[in-house]
């Protein structure tokens, strides 16, 4: 056997073991979390996220507004608390984070983020067909525990 011998049989026969071919077979993941990994932590940002709504819709009823709409949907936007007081309508986005490590969660309102909320805004004031109506765009942030309500944010 000298240089360049190239053996008969396959090194590693089809079927044998995927850990060898993990791409084409799928048997080894790629990323950082397995897929069980990776919806336990789905899982738990939609619950911190759905904590945080339900923070923020009680911050405004405790300061007098009454809450009229949560996680309304509409094609490209979703409205996560809606809220009114009198004749101002108020569309809160609820942004939550355990932890600054990636940014601050007021970080993650973004320019094309507050454009989609407008729009649903917008589009949401047209729905409930009333003259006279203001709206106003709040952003309520949760770091762990702790909320905080930007008001007039954008």
């Amino acid at each position: 056997m000298g240089m360049g011998h190239v053996p008969q049989d396959p090194i590693h026969p089809h079927g044998q073991s995927s850990q060898f071919q993990g791409r084409e077979r799928r048997g080894t993941s790629l990323g950082r979390h397995s897929r069980s990994e990776r919806s336990d932590l789905t899982a738990a940002r939609r619950a911190r996220a759905r904590w945080g709504e339900e923070r923020a819709a009680e911050w405004y009823v405790r300061n007098g507004y009454e809450v009229i709409a949560r996680n309304w949907f509409m094609r490209g936007g979703e409205l996560d608390v809606v809220a009114r007081r009198g004749k101002l309508i108020v569309v809160c986005e609820v942004k939550s984070r355990a932890n600054n490590n990636f940014g601050t969660p007021l970080e993650a309102m973004t320019t094309t983020k507050q454009h989609r909320v407008r729009r649903a805004g917008y589009a949401f004031v047209r729905e409930l067909a009333e003259q006279g109506c203001s709206l106003r765009f709040d952003v309520a942030t949760v770091l762990g525990t702790q909320l905080t309500v930007y008001e007039d944010a954008f």
